[in-house]
């Protein structure tokens, strides 16, 4: 698949690379702190925030057609980086939906009980779908600095 990154598009690409580290902090805070609820929405959006990172880079999103909403992100990445593309094992799709039912559950069902065991297992899981997105955007951008320096 090729790239399609352009100048201004890389500081959003960062940004969105900063905020899911971010998230991905404040989720393992609310974990140790026994805020379940709290890890679950911010391991959501740490996921949230790579996939946006992979799309600016590859120019799914872009300074003229913006973010994508939930629905359509994950639509996007399951179709385009699973299926059509193959660049990802449809495990870290399932991690994402995955994550998304439970921050659905966690932001919505009042009745809904998180346990920390179990979320200690998602973390797992959330950290290692972040950084197989982090470690495929850097590897792209340093094919790009590479061919810059030539």
């Amino acid at each position: 698949m090729p790239l399609d990154v352009n100048c201004n598009d890389f500081d959003k690409l960062y940004a969105h690379l900063k905020l899911s580290e971010e998230m991905l902090d404040d989720a393992l805070y609310g974990l140790n702190d026994n805020r379940l609820r709290l890890f679950q929405s911010r391991s959501y959006y740490s996921c949230v925030h790579s996939v946006n990172a992979l799309f600016y880079l590859y120019g799914i999103l872009n300074e003229k057609n913006g973010i994508l909403n939930h629905r359509g992100l994950k639509t996007a990445f399951n179709t385009i980086f699973i299926y059509k593309e193959c660049i990802f094992d449809s495990s870290l799709f399932a991690i994402l939906r995955d994550s998304s039912d439970r921050r659905d559950k966690a932001d919505y069902k009042v009745d809904v009980f998180f346990s920390k065991e179990a979320s200690l297992k998602n973390y797992d899981k959330v950290k290692f779908f972040v950084d197989t997105l982090k470690n495929k955007i850097e590897t792209e951008l340093e094919k790009i600095n590479k061919h810059i320096q030539q």
